[in-house]
């Protein structure tokens, strides 16, 4: 049954994907392919090189046809676990969702556990988000429990709401932790885009957060929000404020919420890609940075070349190198 489920996650992952993408053919980095006489190009190739600044006939793979084969982990790694599903919280128009990951087979417990919170431009997503539940599964075979949740969206509230939302579900965990055999005391959070910025903002506000993975999360709302504020009206009412507002622009950034002094912090991964079109390096190199320099005593960062939005998704060559950076990192801090 759960060989099933990973085929069939594994399938929506490209369907997704391809729904987004017309292309139907990608090269190793996730980068949509076009033809062009008896080979390929990637799509808008010219127009990336020169935001990016490199030369595509350098970059090994550039216009090759590619698909992800697992290797080193194969379905039934993904297999040692038990999902059920809760309503975690109920607002009159629509109720917030947690699909808890247990381990199976692997003792007792109690386990360690990871908050995941998944992305789409905090407007779309659910607990369900495909390129959340391979990684959930991932962690749950390998003895750390998830909780991947959904949160009020820009089209439901604000985000204070997504904010107390996210609380409520680690007060629900707590709740049910000894039914379920985790621990607790021992957590963190993992998100992708949106949800990496939820995952950053929460992992720096709140008490006793062991460790926080961020994926292509925004970290600077003051370098990126002004475009999306100015773009979405949706954002402006789920933020409450314009891209005028630095003031709170600068509350509603990861970055300049570090706490002081660095004990306070918590171990920190940054995984971006370097030719993210959605979400700019540059602040979430300096994201990193700021951590370090706040006096955080652990940061990994992973600056991914080449790298689109999304570097931990099997359209992504690098997909399980990363799935087990992330597994270690959390295994060791948790």
């Amino acid at each position: 049954m759960r060989k099933l489920l990973f085929v069939i996650v594994l399938g929506l992952l490209f369907a997704e994907a391809r729904a987004q993408e017309p292309a139907k053919t990608f090269n190793r980095y996730g980068m949509a392919l076009v033809r062009e006489g008896a080979g390929w190009k990637v799509r808008n190739e010219a127009r990336m090189a020169e935001k990016f600044g490199f030369d595509p006939d350098t970059v090994p793979g550039w216009r090759e046809p590619w698909r992800y084969v697992p290797d080193r982990i194969r379905p039934a790694d993904f297999e040692k676990c038990t999902v059920r599903s809760f309503d975690y919280k109920r607002y009159p128009a629509y109720a917030c969702r947690m699909d808890v990951y247990l381990p199976a087979g692997q003792g007792e417990g109690p386990f360690p556990f990871m908050l995941f919170i998944h992305g789409g431009g905090w407007m779309t997503g659910h607990e369900k988000t495909p390129n959340m539940v391979l990684p959930a599964s991932w962690f749950a075979s390998n003895g750390i429990a998830v909780m991947s949740v959904s949160y009020t969206l820009s089209g439901q509230g604000t985000f204070g709401d997504t904010c107390a939302d996210l609380r409520d579900a680690l007060a629900f965990i707590r709740t049910h932790a000894p039914e379920w055999g985790v621990d607790a005391g021992r957590f963190g959070f993992y998100g992708f885009s949106a949800g990496g910025h939820l995952t950053s903002y929460m992992g720096l506000t709140t008490p006793g957060t062991k460790l926080f993975i961020s994926s292509a999360g925004p970290a600077d709302m003051v370098a990126h929000g002004r475009e999306w504020l100015d773009k979405r009206r949706d954002l402006v009412r789920y933020f409450g404020f314009t891209s005028d507002d630095t003031e709170n622009l600068r509350k509603a950034s990861p970055l300049f919420i570090i706490p002081q002094p660095g004990d306070r912090i918590p171990a920190a991964m940054i995984i971006q890609g370097l030719m993210d079109p959605l979400v700019d390096s540059g602040p979430t190199l300096d994201f990193a940075a700021e951590l370090k320099a706040k006096g955080a005593a652990v940061v990994e960062l992973r600056a991914v070349p080449y790298g689109p939005h999304g570097v931990v998704n099997p359209r992504f060559y690098r997909y399980e190198e990363f799935l087990f950076d992330m597994l270690a990192f959390a295994k060791e801090h948790l």
